[in-house]
C-alpha cells in the first residue's frame, strides 16, 4: 500500500490547524478501525503540536539542545545528518546509507 499524503494549512492564525492535525493523527493512529502509522511533521515556530504529542522536558532534552529539530536540518543539514541517531529512523531503503 503507499503512503498517502494529508497537508493541513492555512496563514491565518487560530483557525485549528494544530487542532485539526491532532484530532486526525490519533483518528487515524489510535483505536479505531483505521489502525494507521501516522507521522505528524510540525513546521509551525510555536511547536505547539510537538509540545502536545511529547512533554517539553523530553523535546528540549533529546532535540532541541542537540540542534536535532527542524529549523536545525534547514539550516545547517550536514551537521543535523551527522548528528541523528540514524537507527532511529523509520524508513529505511536498501542499499542507501543513513
Amino acid at each position: 500500500m503507499t503512503a498517502k499524503v494529508i497537508s493541513i494549512c492555512n496563514l491565518k492564525g487560530g483557525v485549528g490547524k494544530t487542532t485539526i492535525v491532532m484530532a486526525l493523527a490519533e483518528y487515524l493512529a489510535g483505536d479505531t478501525m483505521y489502525k494507521k502509522r501516522v507521522l505528524a511533521i510540525n513546521l509551525d515556530p510555536q511547536s505547539n503540536l510537538t509540545s502536545a504529542l511529547m512533554s517539553e522536558e523530553v523535546w528540549e532534552k533529546e532535540f532541541e539542545s542537540k540542534k536535532l529539530t527542524l529549523p536545525y536540518l534547514f539550516k545547517d543539514p550536514e551537521y543535523f545528518l551527522e548528528n541523528i541517531k540514524n537507527e532511529n529512523f523509520i524508513v529505511k531503503h536498501k542499499g542507501v546509507e543513513c
